[in-house]
């Protein structure tokens, strides 16, 4: 039997496995990740690489440096900040959603992800239980992966795609191209989120959420006797790990070298170190991560794309109809594989086709970024959806959820792009 058939029974078997509560997501991820190390999908090499990817590396370090903000009270002052201005669950979701999508228009989007958590979790203590973390953890991942999609810098995978585009010998993408394409899809998630976001949390979300793991409620606070050098050498070391991230430092070491300050200055011990890590959402990552690579490795990726390309019929003879085409693919495959490893199968792809009918790339490959974007309906998509899992997410809330935005945004954007290029 191919690996690449071997790879999509996996696939079929993990999707069926997510839909079970009672087996956590990470086993299942680690179960698949498995399987395609022992049928030769991938090698143990690659099943592996995802322990070792920047993007786990980024989001323990973030981690770490989210939970000395917290144990030197800096996420309670910045919490308390906000908390000022919001007084409703609808202006605390809201609020979430609108500052994570803003900061995610030119940062990556677990970045935004890891820099929100430990503010959100402290509005949350701050709250005494009016403000629930499942209430606002959702909003933030799909805010920082939409968000994403507004320039040509914020994910990695539209700059993959914007190198690919340059290295066929296209004009390359103008920062702002993304924008007018898939920003009316986040302003009416914005409107979502604002009129019916207290409504999801109470009838979708019905599960008792993993707390934030403070075990000092006076530290939370900012009422324990920390030093104040602390709570500023704690805040220096965030904003210089954003700058390094930013000027193109490794995704990796900039975080973990900020570790090792707060740990060497004492800002934060390491037992709070390790109790801020949820070891949960680092081995969900790593799987998926993993997984991915057996998916993509195997060739399943590149089968399931000339599949849809194939049943297209006359859809796929014209430019419109390619930008529909690679839009769904994207954002299907998104849901089961990387990204970025999305972009590297379609680009060329959308590229090849476009010669082909002898008409612009450029829609078409920008409909296959956007797509990879948003494809959210699943824990193992990108990886701002991962690190949410932290309140206890099922797989039917990232169903739900994300594959509600993950139908918005894809409709919004084809209907942008046909004003945009073919009217």
């Amino acid at each position: 039997m191919a690996t690449s058939t071997i790879a999509i029974i996996v696939l079929f078997g993990a999707l069926f496995l997510y839909m079970i509560p009672q087996i956590p997501l990470s086993v299942t991820a680690l179960a698949a990740m498995l399987i395609m190390g022992f049928t030769g999908c991938c090698s143990w090499s690659q099943a592996f690489s995802g322990f070792s990817n920047n993007a786990l590396l980024l989001s323990a370090g973030m981690m770490v440096i989210g939970q000395a903000c917290i144990s030197t009270g800096l996420a309670s002052k910045l919490g308390n900040l906000l908390y000022r201005f919001v007084h409703t669950k609808r202006l605390f979701i809201t609020m979430v959603f609108v500052i994570a999508m803003l900061i995610s228009v030119f940062i990556n989007g677990a970045l935004t992800v890891a820099l929100m958590a430990p503010i959100v979790d402290s509005i949350v203590l701050r709250s005494d239980g009016k403000f629930s973390r499942k209430q606002a953890y959702m909003p933030l991942g799909i805010a920082a992966t939409v968000g994403n999609n507004l320039t040509t810098v914020g994910a990695t995978s539209m700059i993959t795609c914007v190198a690919l585009l340059v290295e066929a010998g296209f004009e390359e993408m103008s920062l702002f191209t993304p924008t007018l394409v898939n920003l009316p899809g986040v302003i009416i998630c914005i409107i979502i989120f604002w009129l019916f976001g207290e409504k999801m949390d109470e009838k979708w979300y019905k599960f008792e959420e993993v707390p934030v793991e403070v075990h000092s409620v006076g530290k939370a606070f900012g009422k324990d006797d920390v030093p104040l050098w602390k709570q500023w050498l704690t805040a220096l070391v965030l904003v210089g790990v954003v700058i390094a991230l930013v000027c193109g430092v490794n995704t990796g070491a900039a975080p973990l070298v900020g570790c090792v300050i707060l740990l060497i200055s004492g800002c934060i011990t390491e037992k709070e170190a390790y109790r801020g890590i949820s070891w949960t959402t680092i081995i969900l990552i790593g799987s998926t991560l993993g997984f991915s690579a057996g998916f993509s490795n195997s060739g399943a990726g590149q089968v399931v794309a000339d599949a849809f390309i194939n049943i297209s019929g006359p859809l796929a003879q014209s430019g419109f109809g390619m930008c529909c085409i690679m839009f769904l693919v994207a954002s299907i495959l998104t849901n089961l594989m990387s990204d970025n490893a999305t972009i590297a199968i379609l680009t060329p792809i959308s590229i090849a086709v476009a010669n082909t009918l002898g008409i612009d790339a450029l829609p078409i490959v920008l409909c296959a970024a956007s797509g990879a974007k948003v494809g959210i309906a699943t824990p193992m998509s990108v990886t701002p959806m991962a690190m949410i899992q932290v309140p206890g997410y099922r797989f039917k809330d990232y169903l739900r959820c994300g594959g509600m935005v993950n139908l918005i945004c894809m409709f919004t954007g084809l209907i942008s792009v046909y004003f945009i290029y073919y009217l």
